[in-house]
């Protein structure tokens, strides 16, 4: 049996001919880099299973998960939609070249965005000035 070692590194690239994401999983002790192949089409799965599987989404979220410090990349969308379940329920949805997520928003979340939406469009006072 092999021993299992934490992951400390991930890089990957893209093969727009094939289709396919390469990931290169780097881990300590220092060892040899594993690749992996994913079709384009298991991205949007893998993802949402890693926010799940990480803690930093969901019911199992551990307590005090707000404090850690993560980082972040800044990703450029390609479209953004706002709509409505059959149940009634507020949905964000956001696409980002293929990858499509659509979020769940509570009352209070739907209110708060319309509100910074509604700030963000206004025009500010030098511009109503000129």
């Amino acid at each position: 049996m092999t021993q299992s070692r934490v992951v400390r590194y991930v890089s990957g690239d893209w093969n727009p001919a094939l289709g396919q994401v390469r990931l290169r999983l780097e881990a300590d002790p220092a060892g040899e880099p594993q690749d992996f192949l994913i079709a384009s089409g298991d991205v949007q799965p893998l993802i949402v299973l890693l926010l799940i599987l990480s803690g930093k989404v969901g019911a199992q979220r551990p307590p005090g998960a707000k404090g850690q410090t993560q980082q972040m990349v800044p990703l450029h969308l390609d479209s953004v939609g706002l709509g409505e379940t059959e149940d009634g329920e507020n949905v964000l949805q956001l696409m980002i070249g293929e990858t499509e997520l659509a979020f769940v928003l509570s009352p209070g979340m739907s209110h708060a965005l319309g509100r910074a939406l509604m700030t963000l469009s206004a025009p500010s006072a030098r511009e109503q000035a000129n």
